[in-house]
C-alpha cells in the first residue's frame, strides 16, 4: 500500500498545488486591474473635476469682460454723440469767427 501511496503524491501533489497557485495568482491579478482600473477612473474624475472649475473661472470671467466690454461701448456711443456736439459748435465758431475776419478785412 506505500508503494502506490507516495509515487501518486509525487504526481498529484504538483498538479494540486500549480492548480491553487494559478487561482490564486489569477484572483491578484484580477484585483490589481481592478485596482488599476479604479485608479485611472480616480484620476480622470480627477482631471474632469479641475477642467470643470476652471471652465466656471473662465465662463465668470468672460462674463464680467462682456460687461465691461458692454459699458465701454455705451462710453463709447456718449463720446461719439459729445464729440459730433462739440463739432457742430467749433463749425458755428469757426464760421463766426470767418464772418468777423471778413467784415473786419472789408472795413
Amino acid at each position: 500500500m506505500n508503494n502506490w501511496v507516495l509515487p501518486t503524491l509525487t504526481i498529484v501533489l504538483p498538479v494540486i498545488s500549480s492548480a491553487v497557485t494559478w487561482f490564486v495568482s489569477r484572483r491578484q491579478r484580477n484585483n490589481s486591474f481592478i485596482a488599476n482600473l479604479q485608479q485611472s477612473i480616480d484620476l480622470l474624475s480627477e482631471k474632469y473635476t479641475k477642467a470643470l472649475n476652471e471652465l466656471t473661472i473662465l465662463r465668470e470671467e468672460n462674463n464680467d469682460l462682456k460687461a465691461m466690454q458692454h459699458e465701454l461701448l455705451c462710453s463709447l456711443r456718449r463720446l461719439e454723440a459729445e464729440n459730433k456736439e462739440l463739432k457742430v459748435v467749433i463749425d458755428g465758431m469757426n464760421l463766426k469767427i470767418n464772418k468777423l475776419k471778413t467784415v473786419s478785412r472789408t472795413k
